[in-house]
Protein backbone atom coordinates (compact mmCIF):
# COMPACT_ATOMS: atom_id res chain seq x y z
CA UNK A 1 0.00 0.00 0.00
CA UNK A 2 3.34 2.18 0.00
CA UNK A 3 3.56 4.26 -3.13
CA UNK A 4 5.64 7.48 -2.47
CA UNK A 5 8.79 8.00 -4.05
CA UNK A 6 10.95 10.82 -3.99
CA UNK A 7 12.46 12.58 -7.15
CA UNK A 8 13.19 15.98 -6.25
CA UNK A 9 12.46 19.05 -9.18
CA UNK A 10 15.41 21.64 -8.07
CA UNK A 11 13.20 24.30 -9.65
CA UNK A 12 11.11 23.76 -6.36
CA UNK A 13 13.42 25.54 -4.55
CA UNK A 14 12.69 28.85 -6.22
CA UNK A 15 9.08 28.12 -4.95
CA UNK A 16 9.04 28.25 -1.05
CA UNK A 17 6.00 28.47 1.14
CA UNK A 18 7.85 30.87 3.47
CA UNK A 19 7.41 33.64 1.76
CA UNK A 20 3.85 33.93 1.91
CA UNK A 21 3.27 33.48 5.78
CA UNK A 22 1.37 36.16 7.67
CA UNK A 23 2.80 35.13 11.19
CA UNK A 24 5.78 32.89 12.20
CA UNK A 25 4.14 32.78 15.47
CA UNK A 26 2.67 28.57 15.58
CA UNK A 27 -0.55 28.34 16.31
CA UNK A 28 -3.44 25.80 17.29
CA UNK A 29 -5.08 25.23 13.53
CA UNK A 30 -7.18 22.46 12.26
CA UNK A 31 -8.27 22.29 9.04
CA UNK A 32 -11.35 20.21 8.52
CA UNK A 33 -10.66 16.78 6.64
CA UNK A 34 -13.66 14.32 5.23
CA UNK A 35 -15.16 12.79 8.69
CA UNK A 36 -14.97 9.40 7.22
CA UNK A 37 -11.25 9.29 6.02
CA UNK A 38 -10.19 7.66 2.38
CA UNK A 39 -9.52 3.60 2.62
CA UNK A 40 -7.37 2.70 -0.24
CA UNK A 41 -6.94 -0.66 0.93
CA UNK A 42 -4.26 -2.72 -0.58
CA UNK A 43 -3.64 -0.60 -3.76
CA UNK A 44 -0.97 1.93 -3.90
CA UNK A 45 -1.89 4.79 -4.75
CA UNK A 46 -1.23 6.81 -1.83
CA UNK A 47 -0.68 10.20 -3.87
CA UNK A 48 -4.30 10.25 -5.06
CA UNK A 49 -5.38 9.84 -1.92
CA UNK A 50 -3.26 12.48 -0.17
CA UNK A 51 -4.23 14.91 -2.61
CA UNK A 52 -7.79 13.81 -2.98
CA UNK A 53 -8.14 14.26 1.08
CA UNK A 54 -6.63 17.47 0.61
CA UNK A 55 -9.26 18.57 -1.83
CA UNK A 56 -12.00 17.46 0.18
CA UNK A 57 -10.36 19.42 3.14
CA UNK A 58 -11.07 23.07 3.91
CA UNK A 59 -10.34 25.73 3.31
CA UNK A 60 -11.65 25.24 -0.37
CA UNK A 61 -12.83 21.97 0.04
CA UNK A 62 -13.66 20.23 -3.63
CA UNK A 63 -17.49 18.63 -4.70
CA UNK A 64 -16.23 16.44 -7.01
CA UNK A 65 -19.68 16.20 -8.12
CA UNK A 66 -19.34 19.28 -9.75
CA UNK A 67 -16.65 19.45 -11.40
CA UNK A 68 -16.80 20.34 -15.27
CA UNK A 69 -15.18 17.34 -16.79
CA UNK A 70 -16.80 14.09 -17.25
CA UNK A 71 -13.93 12.09 -17.77
CA UNK A 72 -13.09 11.90 -14.36
CA UNK A 73 -14.63 10.09 -11.52
CA UNK A 74 -16.81 11.41 -9.34
CA UNK A 75 -16.62 8.82 -6.68
CA UNK A 76 -13.85 9.80 -4.06
CA UNK A 77 -12.06 6.76 -4.08
CA UNK A 78 -12.55 6.33 -7.92
CA UNK A 79 -10.62 9.76 -8.21
CA UNK A 80 -7.48 9.29 -6.11
CA UNK A 81 -6.86 6.36 -7.74
CA UNK A 82 -7.10 7.86 -11.14
CA UNK A 83 -5.01 10.87 -9.91
CA UNK A 84 -2.24 8.26 -9.02
CA UNK A 85 -2.74 6.80 -12.44
CA UNK A 86 -2.21 10.15 -14.12
CA UNK A 87 0.62 11.02 -12.39
CA UNK A 88 2.23 8.03 -13.07
CA UNK A 89 2.19 8.60 -16.93
CA UNK A 90 3.47 12.81 -16.27
CA UNK A 91 6.48 12.18 -13.45
CA UNK A 92 9.81 12.15 -13.45
CA UNK A 93 10.40 8.44 -14.23
CA UNK A 94 10.34 7.13 -17.61
CA UNK A 95 7.27 4.57 -18.18
CA UNK A 96 4.81 3.16 -15.60
CA UNK A 97 5.73 -0.51 -15.18
CA UNK A 98 6.74 0.56 -11.42
CA UNK A 99 4.96 1.46 -8.12
CA UNK A 100 5.34 4.57 -6.98
CA UNK A 101 4.73 8.72 -7.89
CA UNK A 102 6.04 11.90 -6.24
CA UNK A 103 3.98 14.71 -4.51
CA UNK A 104 5.05 16.70 -7.30
CA UNK A 105 3.02 14.45 -10.27
CA UNK A 106 0.19 14.70 -7.96
CA UNK A 107 0.30 18.26 -7.82
CA UNK A 108 0.57 18.65 -11.17
CA UNK A 109 -2.91 16.09 -12.15
CA UNK A 110 -4.95 18.61 -10.02
CA UNK A 111 -3.61 21.56 -11.80
CA UNK A 112 -4.66 19.96 -15.05
CA UNK A 113 -8.07 18.97 -13.57
CA UNK A 114 -8.59 22.77 -12.23
CA UNK A 115 -8.46 22.15 -8.46
CA UNK A 116 -4.95 24.00 -7.67
CA UNK A 117 -3.29 26.88 -9.97
CA UNK A 118 -0.36 26.98 -7.70
CA UNK A 119 1.24 25.21 -5.06
CA UNK A 120 4.59 26.00 -2.73
CA UNK A 121 6.90 24.11 -0.78
CA UNK A 122 7.53 23.65 2.81
CA UNK A 123 11.48 23.01 3.62
CA UNK A 124 11.24 21.11 6.70
CA UNK A 125 9.15 20.91 9.45
CA UNK A 126 9.29 24.97 10.74
CA UNK A 127 7.80 25.41 7.25
CA UNK A 128 5.08 22.84 7.59
CA UNK A 129 3.99 23.99 10.50
CA UNK A 130 3.96 27.48 9.87
CA UNK A 131 2.39 26.34 6.38
CA UNK A 132 -0.75 24.91 8.34
CA UNK A 133 -1.23 27.86 10.78
CA UNK A 134 -1.04 30.62 7.30
CA UNK A 135 -2.12 28.84 4.09
CA UNK A 136 -3.92 25.26 4.34
CA UNK A 137 -3.21 21.61 5.16
CA UNK A 138 -0.01 20.13 3.34
CA UNK A 139 0.49 17.77 1.35
CA UNK A 140 3.53 14.90 2.79
CA UNK A 141 5.45 12.69 1.00
CA UNK A 142 7.78 10.75 4.07
CA UNK A 143 9.33 7.47 4.55
CA UNK A 144 6.98 4.73 6.68
CA UNK A 145 8.64 3.18 9.59
CA UNK A 146 7.20 -0.34 10.98
CA UNK A 147 5.85 1.38 14.17
CA UNK A 148 3.88 3.81 12.33
CA UNK A 149 1.42 1.45 11.11
CA UNK A 150 -1.01 1.51 13.96
CA UNK A 151 -0.56 4.99 15.86
CA UNK A 152 -1.98 4.07 18.77
CA UNK A 153 -4.74 6.20 20.91
CA UNK A 154 -4.02 8.62 17.99
CA UNK A 155 -0.12 9.35 18.58
CA UNK A 156 2.86 7.95 15.96
CA UNK A 157 5.68 5.47 16.87
CA UNK A 158 8.52 6.08 14.44
CA UNK A 159 10.36 2.65 15.24
CA UNK A 160 11.24 -0.21 13.52
CA UNK A 161 12.63 -0.95 10.05
CA UNK A 162 11.98 1.36 6.97
CA UNK A 163 8.87 -0.66 4.67
CA UNK A 164 8.56 2.19 2.47
CA UNK A 165 7.35 5.62 1.06
CA UNK A 166 3.85 6.83 2.07
CA UNK A 167 1.32 10.43 1.52
CA UNK A 168 -0.87 11.48 3.44
CA UNK A 169 -2.06 15.11 4.69
CA UNK A 170 -0.65 17.05 7.25
CA UNK A 171 -3.98 19.66 8.53
CA UNK A 172 -3.17 20.25 12.28
CA UNK A 173 -0.64 22.00 14.63
CA UNK A 174 -0.79 21.65 18.56
CA UNK A 175 1.44 24.36 20.64
CA UNK A 176 3.98 22.33 22.84
CA UNK A 177 2.34 20.93 25.47
CA UNK A 178 -1.17 20.20 23.82
CA UNK A 179 -0.41 16.91 22.95
CA UNK A 180 2.96 16.83 23.30
CA UNK A 181 4.54 18.34 27.08
CA UNK A 182 8.00 19.29 25.60
CA UNK A 183 7.47 19.93 21.53
CA UNK A 184 4.55 20.73 18.82
CA UNK A 185 2.24 18.24 16.98
CA UNK A 186 1.41 17.95 13.69
CA UNK A 187 -1.71 16.12 13.07
CA UNK A 188 -2.37 14.07 9.98
CA UNK A 189 -4.99 12.20 8.18
CA UNK A 190 -4.31 8.89 6.77
CA UNK A 191 -6.17 6.75 3.81
CA UNK A 192 -6.18 3.95 5.84
CA UNK A 193 -9.74 3.99 6.96
CA UNK A 194 -11.11 5.43 10.28
CA UNK A 195 -8.98 2.12 12.08
CA UNK A 196 -5.91 3.90 11.64
CA UNK A 197 -4.91 6.10 14.87
CA UNK A 198 -8.19 7.86 16.05
CA UNK A 199 -10.76 7.70 13.14
CA UNK A 200 -8.13 7.82 10.58
CA UNK A 201 -6.06 10.87 12.22
CA UNK A 202 -2.39 10.81 14.29
CA UNK A 203 -0.46 13.22 16.15
CA UNK A 204 3.26 13.00 15.46
CA UNK A 205 5.91 15.01 17.38
CA UNK A 206 7.74 17.69 15.82
CA UNK A 207 11.61 16.22 16.26
CA UNK A 208 10.24 12.82 14.54
CA UNK A 209 8.69 14.44 11.44
CA UNK A 210 11.16 16.91 11.09
CA UNK A 211 13.43 13.33 11.02
CA UNK A 212 11.00 12.16 8.23
CA UNK A 213 11.35 15.16 6.00
CA UNK A 214 14.86 15.30 6.37
CA UNK A 215 15.12 11.76 4.39
CA UNK A 216 14.33 13.16 1.00
CA UNK A 217 10.15 14.06 2.48
CA UNK A 218 8.04 16.33 0.14
CA UNK A 219 5.78 18.79 1.39
CA UNK A 220 3.58 20.76 -0.99
CA UNK A 221 1.06 23.28 -0.26
CA UNK A 222 -1.65 24.62 -2.39
CA UNK A 223 -1.88 27.95 -2.44
CA UNK A 224 -3.92 29.18 -5.49
CA UNK A 225 -6.70 27.50 -6.45
CA UNK A 226 -8.63 26.62 -9.64
CA UNK A 227 -12.02 25.46 -7.58
CA UNK A 228 -14.26 27.81 -5.48
CA UNK A 229 -13.51 31.49 -3.95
Amino acid sequence: MFDWAPRHDVRSLSFPARTLFRTTEPVNRTWRAPLVPLDQGREGACVGYGWTHEALSTPVAVDLSRLGQTQWPKNPALFAASVYRDAQRIDEWAGEAYEGTSVNAGAKIMRQRGIIKEWRWAFGVDDVILSIGNLGPVVLGIVWYSGMYTARDGIVDVSGDIVGGHCLIANATRKKGVIFPDEEAIGWVNSWGPTYGVNGRAWIRRSELASLLAQQGEAAVPVRRSYGR
